[in-house]
């Protein structure tokens, strides 16, 4: 089931990921974002490349983590940590630049999310607290059109959120639908807050379209996700949430899951702890899978546990393609985690 790719390029890949299953985008260790053909090994150079029009206020590290989003012909690359969100529309061929303020940077991912809605694409991103910028993409392509340089982020019509406390917005995922996004942020102390958003009434409505879900919990960055179009599951981790004794013998890593209108629907206790501040979390076919840089747990509804050591590995993800992979420099074997039974995966 495993499929091994060999990427003729001079340095080794930070990051990938695929916008179809022959086109992957690299970001290799000397900075270059390459679209790179796995069938005939041809390749572009996206910041490079003339054609591109450009518009960038920052600069990626590709010594650091960093992860590739990709929605159709547009992807974005994020230094996990960092605060420069670079997108790129492939067909329409230009790249531009978010830019988010520093104080984020420590606590969560960069948060940024692609998706559509009535024919079409939106960015959902976030610039600083209290403040999420939902964004047509035909907007960016507008500022290109019109020449407005670098600052032009400052021209676009975006929606802000003055809440009554100062929230941060985490790391980003859209639902099945793309109808709401959910948010792993913080508010100032630091604690977790998970909140939702329906995407169709925050531009006139923000603070009615807002919940938030599940408890004011200890900063842990904990892993959370959408389990279909209306509910969010995330881990909760009983000895950490500071209010029971840590020697309890019922303290057990659980998924507690709750609608996207804030009412609590099922807890999961899970048989061992899966936590790492590393640790994603998707739900595919009954399973929540948990994957951090090292491990991969599998966990059903039903508390069936199944692990794999991973070694020297790097994560992707997108509509197309489920996988984990296992990375060598300009090498990776890509397992589809949603048609391979985990017993049966090797890492080498």
């Amino acid at each position: 089931m495993k499929k091994t790719l060999d990427f003729q390029i001079e340095d080794s890949i930070t990051c990938l990921n695929f916008i179809n299953p022959e086109l992957a985008i690299l970001f290799t260790t000397s900075g270059q974002i390459l679209l790179y053909n796995t069938t005939t090994h041809t390749r572009i150079n996206v910041m490079t490349d003339t054609d591109f029009r450009k518009s960038t206020c920052g600069n990626l590290d590709s010594s650091q983590p960093a992860t590739i989003y990709v929605h159709d012909e547009v992807f974005v690359i994020a230094n996990d940590f960092g605060d420069v969100a670079r997108v790129v529309n492939i067909h329409k061929k230009y790249i531009y630049d978010f830019q988010r303020s520093d104080y984020q940077l420590q606590h969560c991912k960069y948060p940024i999310v692609l998706f559509n809605r009535e024919q079409k694409h939106y960015i959902g991103t976030t610039t600083a607290w209290n403040s999420m910028h939902i964004i047509d993409l035909q907007e960016i392509e507008n500022l290109f059109d019109a020449n407005m340089g670098t600052h032009a982020m400052q021209q676009l019509p975006l929606n802000v959120n003055n809440d009554e406390y100062d929230y941060f917005w985490g790391q980003l995922s859209i639902s099945s639908d793309n109808q709401y996004i959910l948010s792993r942020g913080w508010d100032w102390g630091s604690i977790d807050s998970l909140k939702v958003i329906d995407v169709e009434m925050y531009p006139n409505a923000p603070k009615e379209a807002e919940t938030r879900i599940g408890t004011m919990l200890e900063h842990l960055n904990r892993p959370a996700c959408f389990i279909d179009q209306k509910n969010v599951a995330f881990l909760y981790r009983e000895k950490e949430e500071g209010w029971i004794d840590v020697q309890s013998p019922t303290n057990q890593d659980e998924i507690h899951i709750y609608s996207h209108s804030g009412q609590f629907i099922e807890k999961i206790t899970l048989d061992r702890e899966v936590y790492s501040l590393e640790s994603e979390m998707i739900y595919i076919d009954q399973q929540f899978v948990f994957y951090s840089s090292h491990h991969i747990q599998y966990y059903s509804k039903f508390g069936a546990h199944l692990s794999c050591t991973v070694i020297n590995s790097i994560k992707i993800y997108s509509s197309i393609l489920h996988a984990i992979v296992s990375s060598k420099d300009q090498s990776v074997t890509i397992y589809p985690i949603e048609y391979v039974n985990p017993n049966e995966i090797t890492f080498e």
